[in-house]
């Protein structure tokens, strides 16, 4: 697999954004419109609010020699009002921190070096329930993704040129409980 990803130049440039999709605003997960159900078929819809904030800013360090670029991502999803058999459920919540810098380094003209790091930490509470388990035995996930990568070119020639790229990758995810019983094996 080959990624190809920004770097900074010698401009400042920057973007941002907000994105907001709520119940209130948007049809349902079903494509229902909530204004179409009667009352009582609404309020045991769940309901899903997404919020994702985000952006990038790189430029110039020394010019024409040393750039940067940095991005962050958090997209937040919550959903309220679920239920099944035993009745009501937790909120569902899923939250996600992910992070990206790079640095590029040109100290001369035919070699072009590169380092980055991205950090991505994705937490999910009250996701698994079966239509009869109490909502005590819930679970959820976490999940934890470095990737650093260290890469660079010479070009030596007009028919020669010479690359490497070393890139450590880490990827921790784990089911866990939601709820932890404090019980002690005797």
């Amino acid at each position: 697999v080959s990624l190809i990803t920004r770097s900074g130049t010698n401009m400042f440039r920057g973007s941002g954004y907000y994105v907001m999709r709520d119940t209130k605003t948007s049809s349902n997960e079903y494509f229902l419109k909530l204004s179409q159900l009667s009352a009582d078929e609404a309020s045991k819809t769940p309901k899903l609010d997404k919020k994702i904030y985000g952006g990038s800013f790189g430029g110039p360090v020394m010019k024409d020699k040393v750039f940067f670029y940095a991005s962050y991502y958090r997209p937040v999803f919550n959903r309220d009002n679920r239920a099944n058999l035993y009745g009501d459920l937790p909120d569902y919540q899923s939250r996600r921190n992910e992070g990206f810098v790079k640095v590029t380094l040109r100290p001369v003209n035919p070699l072009l070096l590169n380092v980055s790091i991205r950090d991505s930490h994705r937490l999910e509470e009250s996701d698994l329930f079966g239509s009869a388990t109490k909502s005590t035995t819930g679970s959820g996930f976490e999940a934890r993704l470095r990737i650093g990568t260290a890469e660079g070119s010479w070009i030596i020639d007009p028919q020669s040129y010479l690359t490497f790229k070393y890139t450590n990758f880490a990827n921790r995810t784990l089911g866990r409980p939601d709820n932890v019983g404090k019980t002690a094996l005797s």
